[in-house]
């Protein structure tokens, strides 16, 4: 998945949902707290793309058979995650 075709608003979204949930002292945040957000198939990889980059942290589960993914758990924002939805709420409040 490249960067132009990832829909900025929601990856704004999910960075924020996640902080959300650490927030309320979810302690193990996981994919499944996101699924209201995007379909489960597009929600993966926009999680793999955020933790590639550097935005999130998490231990994905795979499927044993087909290595496909099934679930991430432990999901945090990193600092870097951190200052981008800030970054993501300043562009917002501009535009």
């Amino acid at each position: 998945m490249q960067m132009s075709t990832l829909d900025q608003k929601l990856i704004h979204a999910l960075l924020q949902e996640i902080d959300n949930c650490l927030h309320q002292r979810v302690l193990t945040v996981n994919n499944g707290h996101l699924n209201h957000l995007c379909e489960t198939s597009e929600l993966f990889d926009y999680l793999l793309y955020l933790q590639k980059e550097g935005l999130i942290s998490g231990n994905l589960i795979s499927k044993s058979t087909t290595n496909t993914p099934h679930k991430m758990i432990n999901i945090r924002l990193t600092n870097m995650g951190t200052r981008a939805l800030r970054s993501f709420a300043q562009h917002l409040a501009v535009a």
